[in-house]
């Protein structure tokens, strides 16, 4: 189903690129894999802005950028959880909806 590439970051073109140009995605595996992308993004921005400003506020505490990047990269784990089942290497067809084909290499 994979139309057209979104606009992601590095991280989520990466990612994009790993899973569209390796299977044929449905509309939900494809909804699946763009919010698996924007989180990366995401994460990739929150850690350089800790990397920039530091983990700690001006008051010694954890800074907001911290705690959202570790939620965050959280998610993004279950996310690619849920896409392994594309790539088979899981072992298990537990929670596929069906078979999936992967691209010929043209």
């Amino acid at each position: 189903m994979t139309k057209q590439e979104p606009a992601f970051g590095a991280g989520g073109t990466a990612l994009w690129h790993q899973y569209a140009d390796a299977f044929e995605l449905d509309a939900s595996d494809e909804t699946l894999l763009r919010e698996a992308c924007n989180a990366v993004d995401l994460v990739d921005a929150l850690d350089a802005d800790v990397a920039a400003n530091g983990p700690l506020d001006s008051d010694g505490k954890i800074r907001a950028a911290v705690t959202e990047a570790r939620f965050q990269k959280g998610i993004v784990l279950k996310l690619l959880a849920q896409l392994e089942r594309l790539s088979g290497e899981t072992g298990s067809n537990l929670g596929t909806r069906g078979s999936y084909r992967v691209r010929s290499a043209s």
